[in-house]
Parts: structure tokens; C-alpha cells; sequence
């Protein structure tokens, strides 16, 4: 009886839907709310948390994506010079 009455009232809220969110929260936020971390765990994470600097972690991305591109260049380059010595000595 009650998934009828909840069917029942899904069907008469259908005709306006109003979404209501949560506070936005990190993943750590998140575990440290549910409370199932251990408390070694919870004092890991916290250290790892609020050892975080967004702004250098920006940074870090940034010349790592820089150096990935880096070597698809040089690969490629790497590629075309090998295809060119082929069709010379064919």
C-alpha cells in the first residue's frame, strides 16, 4: 500500500517538478557527514585535505598536460620521419 501511495503522489506532483539540492560538499565534506570513517582514517584524510593548495594543484595539472602534449608531438614528429626514411629506400 505505501508504493501506491507514494506512486499516487508522484503523479499529482508530476505536473510541476520542484528539485531541491543539497549544500554543495567535497567528497572528504561527504565521509566526514556519514560517519563511517575510523578515526585513523578521518585523521589521514584531514591531513591530506587541508595539506591541499588548489591553486598549486592547478599548476601541477597545467605542466603535466603541457609535458603529455609535448610527447604526442615529438611522437608524431618521431612517426612521419620513419615513414619518410621508408619511402626513400623503397
Amino acid at each position: 500500500m505505501h508504493n501506491l501511495a507514494m506512486a499516487q503522489s508522484i503523479l499529482q506532483a508530476a505536473s510541476k517538478v520542484h528539485k531541491v539540492y543539497d549544500k554543495a560538499q567535497t567528497p572528504y565534506q561527504r565521509l566526514l557527514k556519514a560517519g563511517i570513517l575510523t578515526e585513523a582514517k578521518r585523521q589521514e584524510l584531514a591531513v591530506t585535505y587541508h595539506g591541499l593548495n588548489p591553486v598549486e594543484l592547478l599548476k601541477q595539472i597545467n605542466e603535466n598536460l603541457e609535458h603529455l602534449w609535448a610527447m604526442a608531438e615529438y611522437s608524431s614528429h618521431q612517426q612521419r620521419e620513419v615513414k619518410t626514411y621508408e619511402a626513400s629506400v623503397t
